[in-house]
C-alpha cells in the first residue's frame, strides 16, 4: 500500500509540478549506479514479484530517492512506469493477465541525477493446466478420476462430464491440491468424457486431456476345455473385469438347454466340471456377475466326452510259445488295459490286465501252427474304452537261420547254423545226392551249431535239410544247396590311356598283349601285370596275335603291320598297308604271318617278304599243318593251298566274318551277316551243318576235339552245335550282343561276352558255372592255355587278370 501511495504521489507531483521537481528520469550522462541482478517470477494466476540489487555505498544511498520501474506488456509499444521508495528492492505487480509476456527494466534517480536502466527481464504469465487425467472403473456404477496438479497456486479444481452428443456439464468443485475424484452416479453401458481444469479467484486454467469411459460389464473370454478323466473336464477361461463379484458357469448336455452348475468367486478363472457321461455333449458358457447385474457370456465351447482307445496294435515277436504285443497308449487317465485273445474260431477271453501306461505286454504258452488273435482296451473306475483293431498270428516252428557252407577241403564241408530259440531243441540233418532221395545224417542235441560232412565227391551236387524239433513239434525246413564250381576272383588290374580293344595270352601263357585305342600295344607280366614294354603306333590298335614259340607279337591298325620282338619290344620289321589291318595270323611253323586289311597277304614272318596275295577278303585261317589257308572274298568262302597259290575249292556264303579250322583239320566253319553258320568238309568242300541266329554272326570257335562249334553275335544268344550230328545242341541267352566266344583249352566251358558281363557255361549241357560282372563293357578277352585265368579288355582303359578256381559253392535252390 506504500508503494502504491508512493507511487500516486509522484504521479502527482510529477504531472502538477513537472521540471520544478527536479528528479533526473533521463540523462545522457550519468554517474548513478544502476540497479543489477533483476529477477522476476510469477506467484500467482494475477502477480509477478520483482527482485533487484543495488550499491550499498553510504554516500549513494543518501542522495538516492528511489527506483522507477518500466513495464512493457508483449510487443506493445506503451510503457508503464511505476515508482518505488529508496529502500525498496522488490516490488509486487498485481492484475496481470494470464497468457502474456511481461518485460520489466529498472533504474535509481536521484534529485539531479538517475542512474542507466538494469537489464530487463521478462516472465510469461501462465495458469498451469491438470494434466494425465485417467479413468479407472471400480464398479458397473463407479469410476475414479486421477491426474497430476501442474500448479502451486490454484483455488481448486472443476470437474465437468458429459454423456456421448452431449454437452460437458459442471459434475464437482474441488479444493486445492486435489488430484483424483470418484463418480458413483454411472448408469450401465453409457459412455462418459471427463476434463479438469483448475481456478482461481480471478482465472481459470486450460482443461486437461480429456478421458472417457464405456460403463460396460467386461465379460470373460477366451474359454477352453480339456477332458481330463473319462468323466470330468477342465474349464479355463480369462477374466476381464476388475470388479465382479464372481462367475457363473452354465451348461447343456446334447441337444438341451443351458443350465447353471456352479458360480465361483471373483477372480476365479477356472474351474472342474465331473459327474460327465461318456459319449455326450456338453457345451458351456461363462458369465461374471455382480449384486446388481450380469457381464455377456463367453463364446460357447463343446466337448465330446470319449475314452481315447488304444491303437496301433502289433504283434512284434515270436519265439516258441511266446508273443510280444505292442499298442500306442492314448489316454491319459486310465488305470490300465485289458488284453483279450481268441484261439481260430473260438471266443474272445480276458488272457491279463496292465497297469496304467502300459503299452506292452508278452502272452506265452502259445502252441505252434495256431491263429491266435487279440484285441486291447483301456479301463477305468467307470467305463472302459473301445477295443484297437483285431491283429492275429499264426504261430510256426521257425527254421534255424544263417544255414551256411564253410569249407574244409574238396571232400569235406562244414554246415553251420544260428539257433535263436528260447526253448530246448534237437536238430535232425538230412542230405540229398544229386536228385536222389534225403537221407539222414544226424541227429544234434540242443545248442549244436555246426556239422561236418566227410563224405562228399566233386563231381556230385548235393542238398541238405536242417530241421529242428521237440517232443510235440517239428520246425519249419532250412535248406542248402552245394555244388562243386567255378569262381572268379580278380588277381591285378592295369591301364592303357583310352579303350582297350584287344587281348590275348602269349602261347605259353607268361604274357598278356594288349591294344588301344591309345595307339599302343603293351606287353604284360601275366603273374603280377607289370609292364614289360609298349609299341607305338599313329592309329588304335585293333588286331594282335603272337607265334607259337613266344619269339614274335604282331601287331596292326589303320595303314601299319607292325612286327616286335615279344621279349624286347624291339621293332622288327613293319608293313604299310592300304587299309586297316581287322586281323592278324601266325601259320602253325611260325615262319609265316598273314594279315587282313584291303586284302589278304601273306608274308615271311622274319623279314616281312610277301609270299602271297589274294586280293580282297574279310576273315582268314591256317590249317593245323601251316599247308593252307581259308579266306573270305565275299559272296564267296574259298580254301587255297600255299603251294602255287592254288584254289582248293570255292562255295557259296556271302557276309562271311569270322573264319575257323577245326583242331583236327577236317572241318571249317564260318559265320556270316547273314544270320547264319556253316561247317564245311575241308576234303569236298561241301556242307556238314547249317546253324541259324536272329541277327548276325560274329564270333566262332571249334572245341578241342572238333566234335563242338560255338557261336555267338547280334542275338543275344550263345549256341553249341553238335557237329557230329549236325544239330544245335544248346541256346543260352546273354545280356546283348555277343562280341567273342571261345572254348576252353580242354572243351569242357564254353566262354562268350556281352555288355559288361563274361559268362563260363558248361559245354556238355549249356548250365552257367560262373559269372563275371564288369564295370564298363567288355570289348575283348581271351583264356590262359592252361584255363585257369581270363584276360578281358574293357571301354575304361582297363585291363583284367581273372583267376579261376574250382572250389564248393552255395548254389540257389530253384
Amino acid at each position: 500500500m506504500r508503494a502504491i501511495i508512493l507511487v500516486l504521489t509522484i504521479f502527482c507531483l510529477y504531472s502538477c509540478f513537472g521540471d520544478d521537481m527536479d528528479i533526473k528520469i533521463d540523462k545522457n550522462e550519468s554517474i548513478f549506479p544502476s540497479p543489477d541482478s533483476l529477477q522476476t517470477s510469477q506467484i500467482s494466476d494475477s502477480k509477478v514479484q520483482l527482485s533487484w540489487q543495488f550499491s550499498k555505498d553510504v554516500e549513494i544511498l543518501k542522495k538516492l530517492q528511489g527506483f522507477k520501474i518500466e513495464k512493457k506488456i508483449n510487443e506493445e509499444n506503451s510503457i508503464e512506469i511505476i515508482f518505488v521508495n529508496a529502500d525498496s528492492t522488490s516490488f509486487i505487480d498485481s492484475g496481470l493477465s494470464t497468457s502474456k509476456i511481461y518485460s520489466y527494466r529498472v533504474s535509481a534517480f536521484a534529485k539531479n541525477d538517475s542512474s542507466y536502466y538494469s537489464q530487463s527481464s521478462n516472465v510469461q504469465t501462465n495458469f498451469p493446466v491438470p494434466t494425465n487425467l485417467e479413468i479407472l472403473q471400480i464398479s458397473d456404477s463407479k469410476v475414479n478420476l486421477s491426474w497430476l496438479d501442474n500448479c502451486e497456486f490454484e483455488s481448486g479444481y472443476k470437474i465437468e462430464r458429459k454423456e456421448i452428443n452431449n454437452t460437458y456439464e459442471e459434475l464437482a468443485i474441488l479444493p486445492f491440491n486435489s488430484t483424483s475424484y470418484l463418480d458413483s452416479t454411472l448408469s450401465e453401458t453409457q459412455t462418459y468424457n471427463y476434463r479438469v481444469r483448475a481456478f482461481s479467484q480471478i482465472n481459470n486454467s486450460t482443461y486437461s486431456n480429456e478421458a472417457h469411459i464405456n460403463t460396460g460389464f467386461s465379460a470373460p473370454t477366451n474359454l477352453e476345455i480339456a477332458q481330463v478323466t473319462d468323466s470330468e473336464a477342465n474349464l479355463n477361461w480369462q477374466d476381464n473385469s476388475s470388479f465382479e463379484e464372481g462367475f457363473t458357469i452354465e451348461r447343456k448336455v446334447n441337444n438341451g438347454n443351458f443350465s447353471a452348475i456352479h458360480s465361483t468367486s471373483s477372480g476365479s478363472t477356472n474351474f472342474k466340471d465331473s459327474g460327465l457321461l461318456i459319449s455326450n455333449n456338453y457345451t458351456y458358457r461363462v458369465k461374471a456377475f455382480t449384486n446388481s447385474t450380469y457381464s455377456a457370456y463367453t463364446q460357447e465351447k463343446s466337448i465330446q466326452t470319449n475314452f481315447p482307445a488304444p491303437s496301433n496294435l502289433e504283434i512284434i515277436q515270436y519265439t516258441g510259445s511266446e508273443v510280444t504285443l505292442t499298442w500306442q497308449d492314448n489316454s491319459t487317465f486310465e488305470n490300465g488295459f485289458i488284453i483279450e485273445r481268441k484261439e481260430e474260431n473260438g471266443n474272445f477271453t480276458e488272457v491279463h490286465s496292465t497297469l496304467p501306461n502300459s503299452t506292452n505286454f508278452t502272452d506265452n504258452g502259445l502252441l505252434p501252427t495256431k491263429e491266435y488273435r487279440y484285441r486291447v482296451k483301456a479301463f477305468s473306475n467307470f467305463n472302459v474304452s473301445s477295443y484297437t483293431q483285431e491283429k492275429s498270428i499264426q504261430t510256426n516252428f521257425p527254421a534255424p537261420t544263417n544255414f551256411k557252407m564253410q569249407i574244409i577241403s574238396n571232400s569235406e564241408l562244414e554246415l553251420t547254423w544260428e539257433s535263436n530259440y528260447s526253448f530246448d531243441v534237437e536238430y535232425k540233418i538230412e542230405r540229398q545226392i544229386n536228385n536222389g532221395n534225403f537221407q539222414e545224417l544226424a541227429i544234434l542235441p540242443s545248442n549244436s551249431v555246426s556239422f561236418i560232412d566227410t563224405d562228399i565227391f566233386t563231381w556230385l551236387n548235393y542238398t541238405y535239410k536242417l530241421t529242428a524239433f521237440t517232443n510235440s513239434n517239428n520246425s519249419n525246413v532250412a535248406l542248402l544247396k552245394v555244388r562243386y564250381g567255378l569262381e572268379g576272383t580278380t588277381v591285378w588290374t592295369a591301364n592303357h590311356s583310352d579303350k582297350v580293344l584287344t587281348v590275348q595270352f602269349s602261347t605259353d601263357g607268361n604274357k598278356i598283349i594288349s591294344g588301344s585305342e591309345d595307339k599302343t600295344i603293351k606287353v604284360w607280366d601275366s603273374i603280377d601285370g607289370s609292364l614289360q614294354w609298349t609299341g607305338l603306333h599313329s592309329q588304335r590298335v585293333s588286331s594282335i596275335a603272337s607265334n607259337q614259340n613266344g619269339s614274335q607279337v604282331a601287331s596292326g591298325s589303320q595303314g601299319k603291320l607292325n612286327i616286335w620282338n615279344l621279349q624286347t619290344g624291339s621293332l622288327i620289321w613293319s608293313y604299310d598297308a592300304s587299309g586297316f589291318v581287322t586281323q592278324i595270323k601266325y601259320s602253325p611253323t611260325d615262319n609265316q604271318v598273314a594279315m587282313v586289311g584291303n586284302g589278304l597277304k601273306i608274308f615271311n614272318a622274319f623279314d616281312g617278304t610277301i609270299l602271297h596275295n589274294f586280293g580282297g577278303s574279310t576273315s582268314l585261317d591256317f590249317s593245323n599243318d601251316g599247308q593252307k589257308i581259308a579266306g573270305a572274298q565275299n559272296p564267296y568262302l574259298y580254301l587255297s593251298s600255299l603251294e602255287g597259290d592254288s584254289i582248293i575249292w570255292r562255295s557259296n556264303h556271302p557276309d562271311i566274318h569270322p573264319i575257323r579250322f577245326s583242331p583236327d583239320g577236317s572241318k571249317l566253319i564260318s559265320g556270316s551277316y547273314q544270320d547264319n553258320i556253316k561247317v564245311w568238309d575241308i576234303a569236298t568242300g561241301s556242307v556238314l551243318l547249317t546253324g541259324y541266329h536272329s541277327g548276325y554272326v560274329l564270333s566262332v570257335d571249334f572245341s578241342f576235339d572238333s566234335k563242338l562249334a560255338v557261336s555267338g553275335g547280334e542275338s543275344p544268344y550263345v549256341k553249341v552245335w553238335d557237329v557230329e550230328n549236325a544239330s544245335e545242341k544248346w541256346s543260352k541267352t546273354h545280356s546283348g550282343t555277343t562280341r567273342k566266344v571261345i572254348f576252353s583249352p580242354d572243351g569242357t566251358k564254353v566262354l562268350s561276352i556281352a555288355g559288361k558281363t563274361l559268362k563260363i557255361w558248361d559245354s556238355s549241357n549249356g548250365q552257367l558255372l560262373w559269372e563275371g560282372t564288369h564295370s564298363e563293357a567288355i570289348w575283348s578277352f581271351d583264356i590262359s592255355p592252361d584255363g585257369s585265368k581270363v584276360i578281358i579288355g574293357d571301354y575304361n582303359n582297363s585291363i583284367n587278370l581273372w583267376q579261376l578256381n574250382w572250389e564248393w559253392r552255395e548254389v540257389e535252390i530253384e
